[in-house]
């Protein structure tokens, strides 16, 4: 067995290894750099690091893309001076250095692989782009809206970026590697975020028992986390897909050649076993992938049911689990409305309820590991409930009996009955105290919150429907949070309507629902399993990212231009 396993290993790209495991200690190291504050950079710094980095990405483009699309999703980090005024996140410095190198590399005739040509769904996301810039015009705050419109120009530009190296499901392959990496540090970094908070440790979170990551906010690494659950499920789908026989040839982390990445020379050009090595060989290396491949994703799978948890987001919850019923309900048809007659490959009901099981066994799992090591104090189950009933129960200490309501509008009128919301963690000193301990239902605020944010958005809408109010007028107009922060939509299209009116609004609906007509139609006449997966990814995690942006609006996270510029793909 031993012998076996060091077959296995030692057959490992180790190029490929090397430049996944620094993608790794990159986002680990930028993480603890930004909590003990070594960044932002000196300007001084900052310039040394840039020049350096645009070095690497003239020497290798393509490996320097890999590292962004590894740090796409470290969201509050910034490494600019603070004396620039702006804030640049990892992925955008590598991002913008990646283009000036490829740009370099093009001019300079010495690109070796040729550049997508503009498609009509990118015009479409121009259009987006420019209806920014044309709602300048009814801003209210003209200038931070002409800020945020250059702002969302760059994100345009990092999605032609991804078009650029992400031209086909071979490309694809390459970077889920270092999604991957990145995501298991950020999902142990965001429990042990918790974990902290628990034991009233010093944990880095914006909003107390509600991890954030790397993230601004917890519906963010919620959304963040849909995205990377979807990835686990295509995963699965591929194991499953894929017979022992091929594994061999096909295994999905596997690399193979292609123009437009710097090619990384392979130890073997087929198979799992070193030259020399018998068949049988082969077939145990082949049975142990197969079982390391499976207990990794399940553990995967498990640990990012534990941080969306732990996010206590709902949009997020909601976003999850119609990505899962999609994946399930793939597997089951194949998108095929009727069964087929028998010999023929029709509905998979023996392959649906072994997934379904395992899925259901890691949500149990993860359930129980939040409840025994007690790394949450919110009341799960009653949030669950308070999504549809708008009613939330709270805990309240009273200094003397008296008559409580059934339930009230807010938490101040508590003061007439000589009562005061407490946290769980405080029931038993308030009892020691001699205080009265009950619990009563008060309407959800966040439920209120989102109410009044979608009227005071639709009014705006109505009275700006051509033209909107600009990027950087809508915080301005729907007011701030208990901590100060711009509040936006919480719907991504109605964002996306407010910063660009009608135009740039129609022209991101078409472009959003062509990426799921397409994915769909490819996936059913698709034949090959790599192209099936990819297109599956594409189905799943639109319909996760869509629910959840219907409660949130997220247009300037960089996961998301990332997902649009391989989503667009009409033949994989």
């Amino acid at each position: 067995m031993i012998e076996k396993l060091e077959q296995f290993v030692n057959n490992l790209n180790k190029t490929r290894v090397y430049l996944i495991l620094a993608n790794i200690f990159l986002v680990l190291f930028l993480i603890l750099f930004n909590n003990f504050k070594v960044i932002p950079l000196r300007i001084g710094d900052f310039i040394f690091f840039a020049v350096l980095t645009l070095a690497f990405a003239l020497y290798r483009p393509g490996w320097a893309f890999l590292f962004f699309t590894g740090t796409i999703a470290l969201e509050n980090i910034n490494l600019a001076p603070t004396d620039l005024g702006i804030s640049v996140r990892p992925y955008q410095l590598l991002g913008a250095l990646v283009i000036l190198a490829v740009a370099i590399r093009f001019f300079s005739k010495k690109l070796y692989f040729k550049l997508p040509k503009f498609e009509w769904y990118d015009y479409t996301l121009l259009v987006v782009v420019f209806s920014g810039f044309l709602s300048i015009i009814n801003a209210p705050e003209k200038i931070a809206s002409f800020k945020l419109s250059i702002i969302f120009a760059t994100f345009f530009a990092l999605y032609y970026l991804v078009r650029i190296y992400i031209q086909n499901s071979e490309d694809l392959k390459r970077i889920v590697p270092f999604f991957i990496g990145s995501g298991v540090v950020i999902i142990f970094y965001g429990i042990w975020q918790n974990w902290r908070f628990m034991h009233n440790l010093t944990n880095f979170e914006t909003m107390p028992g509600r991890p954030n990551g790397t993230f601004l906010e917890a519906d963010w690494l919620g959304m963040f986390l849909v995205l990377f659950i979807s990835v686990i499920y295509v995963l699965i789908y591929f194991r499953h897909s894929e017979s022992r026989q091929e594994v061999g040839m096909k295994n999905l982390l596997n690399n193979t050649t292609s123009n437009n990445f710097e090619q990384i020379p392979a130890y073997r050009q087929a198979g799992f076993a070193p030259a020399g090595s018998r068949p049988q060989d082969d077939g145990l290396i082949a049975n142990y992938q197969l079982l390391v491949t499976k207990l990794f994703l399940y553990l995967l799978l498990t640990s990012s049911f534990v941080l969306l948890i732990l996010t206590v987001s709902r949009s997020a919850w909601l976003g999850a689990f119609f990505a899962t019923f999609i994946f399930l309900w793939a597997i089951f048809t194949d998108f095929k409305f009727r069964n087929l007659p028998a010999g023929e490959a029709g509905w998979q009901w023996k392959k649906t309820i072994q997934i379904k099981l395992a899925i259901i066994c890691s949500l149990a799992i993860s359930l129980a590991i939040v409840y025994v090591f007690y790394l949450t104090n919110f009341q799960l189950f009653n949030r669950i409930q308070s999504t549809g009933t708008g009613m939330q129960k709270i805990t309240i200490s009273c200094t003397e009996k008296s008559n409580l309501p059934e339930s009230i509008d807010n938490v101040s009128e508590l003061n007439k009955y000589n009562c005061r919301h407490i946290n769980l963690e405080e029931i038993e000193l308030e009892k020691k105290a001699g205080n009265s301990v009950y619990e009563i239902y008060r309407k959800d605020p966040n439920v209120q919150t989102r109410s009044e944010i979608y009227k005071k958005s639709w009014n705006e809408i109505r009275d700006h429907p051509i033209l909107g109010i600009g990027w950087g007028s809508i915080s301005s107009v729907l007011g701030k949070d208990e901590r100060g922060t711009g509040l936006n939509s919480s719907n991504i299209f109605l964002e996306i309507w407010l910063g660009t009116g009608i135009i740039g609004f129609s022209a991101f609906i078409i472009f959003w629902f062509y990426i799921i007509f397409n994915a769909i139609k490819n996936f059913y006449f698709s034949s090959e399993s790599l192209q099936k997966t990819m297109y599956l990814l594409i189905i799943i995690s639109w319909f996760g990212m869509t629910v959840a942006n219907l409660f949130n609006a997220g247009i300037l996270l960089g996961f998301l231009w990332v997902y649009m510029g391989i989503a667009v793909k009409e033949k994989a």
